[in-house]
């Protein structure tokens, strides 16, 4: 049977799941430092691909975060939380 695309993008690999769990280690160090309420910027050495994105923020949407990547030249790459 033919896999389907949502079953696929849920699907970390190894190499993901390890991405994963840095960045999601580093986002939460950074909410428990910096969070004052209204939002929070985190900058990130690069953006991650797009499955890694995607399961971060279902992760942070399930516990009532709203989760942005951005990647600007002048700026770098970040993720902003509210």
């Amino acid at each position: 049977m033919a896999i389907q695309k949502s079953e696929a993008m849920r699907t970390l690999t190894a190499e993901c799941q390890s991405e994963f769990n840095l960045l999601e280690k580093k986002i939460d160090d950074e909410i428990r430092r910096y969070y004052i309420g209204g939002g929070v910027r985190i900058d990130i050495n690069q953006l991650p691909n797009e499955k890694v994105q995607n399961a971060l923020e279902k992760v942070y949407r399930e516990v009532g975060w709203e989760m942005s990547f951005y990647d600007d030249q002048r700026e770098g790459a970040y993720v902003f939380l509210r």
